[in-house]
This record gives structure tokens, sequence and C-alpha cells, in this order.
């Protein structure tokens, strides 16, 4: 099964909106992210080759979300909280109760983006979404 694109197009339009919507929220609308295994970061050289590679963003999860949610046909799409962009700078020393610090002070913002996008996924008429992406993924089974 193809995994582009990673997101549901609709839930991720969705998403989006709710950010631009939301005072005080910061968003990018396009990243490529690199998802590495936690709960430790990621080294200065690891930083750099990441970058390298074109990676905007460092997840410790979207892995193996994303995979299940696209296998089982569910609309699935996410929201991240920056917590440490220094790992970009050079020298950048990420610590861990920094990082504690920022998630704990944007939470609010996004509990917020998420109340915003849960409306709107109620306003929506999701039938034929639905059925395109079960028709999408019974055709990408593999079959004998």
């Amino acid at each position: 099964m193809s995994m582009h694109p990673p997101y549901d197009r609709e839930l991720r339009q969705l998403l989006i909106q709710s950010c631009a919507e939301t005072p005080n929220v910061g968003y990018k609308d396009k990243s490529t992210v690199i998802v590495i295994e936690g709960p430790n970061f990621s080294t200065y050289a690891e930083n750099k080759v990441f970058i390298s590679w074109g990676c905007t963003t460092i997840r410790m999860t979207q892995t193996p979300e994303t995979i299940l949610a696209k296998e089982l046909g569910l609309p699935y799409a996410s929201l991240g909280i920056v917590t440490d962009d220094i790992c970009w700078k050079d020298d950048g020393i990420v610590e861990p109760n920094e990082v504690i610090t920022i998630f704990k002070a944007t939470f609010p913002k996004a509990m917020e983006v998420l109340k915003r996008t849960i409306q709107k996924i109620g306003e929506k008429d999701w039938k034929e979404i639905l059925e395109t992406i079960r028709n999408r993924t019974e055709e990408a089974i593999m079959k004998n």
C-alpha cells in the first residue's frame, strides 16, 4: 500500500484551517518529517544528516500510527507541538526540562486547535470521503 500521502487530505486541511483561525498559533502547512526512536533526542551529527536529507521536522511518534490508520482505511492527520527547534541550530543541546516547559506552555493552544478541528469534523459530511478511502484501501490489498 502506498503511504503517499501519509495523511488524509480532508482531515489535514481541517487541522490547517483550525491552526490559521486560532490566535497566536504558528504553524507549517508543509513539512518533511523524520521519525526517530525516542525517548532520546538526536545528536548534533544526526541533525546535520537529517537536514542534508531535506528534513524539516523530527518526531518521536508518527509511525506506526500513520501506517496502521492507512491500512485500516481510517482518515488520519497529526498535530505536532514544536518543543525544541534548538536542535537545528549549531551546537544545539536539547534539555528535557526545557522541552517539558515549552510543551506545557503550548498545550492549551494545541487543545484549542483540536477543539476547532473536532467541531469542523462534526459539521462535514464524510460519507463520500469514507467510501473513497474504503475503496482505495480494498484495491491496495495484495491478493493471490
